[in-house]
């Protein structure tokens, strides 16, 4: 049955994944959707990165940078694996997208649990700088209600 499309149609493909399609008409619309995604969610991954870089010593982002460049490498492989039932349709563009987009997704939570770590998780790398009110600026709370 199909339905008008003020309905929201969501489409299966393969049972990987799916696709909300609010106001969707052809598949190049399906391809722009999920390209924008995966523009929208790759910013976010980068912004991510670039911050947790900076926390990291010489030694640290070699082998952060080592690592990251293998997971991309893994992310393009495995999605170009997941569109190959695609090869050659105009679905192709948008199954590859949204495997790029879920695999950055999944990264970019990765990423923000490393950049989260607190002091003493042993399996963070470099921790998250704590909040220390003696290096804000102006006096501490009770330096200030002092002074009145």
């Amino acid at each position: 049955m199909l339905y008008t499309s003020q309905a929201i149609a969501v489409v299966a493909l393969a049972g990987c994944f799916m696709v909300p399609l609010a106001a969707a008409q052809s598949q190049s619309d399906l391809n722009r959707k999920a390209g924008s995604r995966l523009s929208q969610t790759t910013e976010e991954l980068a912004k991510v990165v670039t911050s947790y870089r900076q926390r990291l010593n010489t030694e640290q982002r070699a082998l952060f940078d080592r690592s990251h460049e293998q997971w991309e490498k893994y992310r393009d492989a495995a999605c170009q694996f997941e569109a190959s039932g695609t090869k050659g349709g105009t679905a192709q563009p948008m199954v590859r997208s949204e495997c790029l987009a879920t695999q950055s997704s999944e990264r970019l939570r990765y990423m923000r649990r490393l950049s989260n770590c607190k002091e003493g998780d042993l399996s963070c790398p470099a921790w998250k700088p704590a909040s220390n009110p003696a290096f804000e600026s102006g006096p501490p709370p009770a330096a200030a209600q002092r002074e009145r």
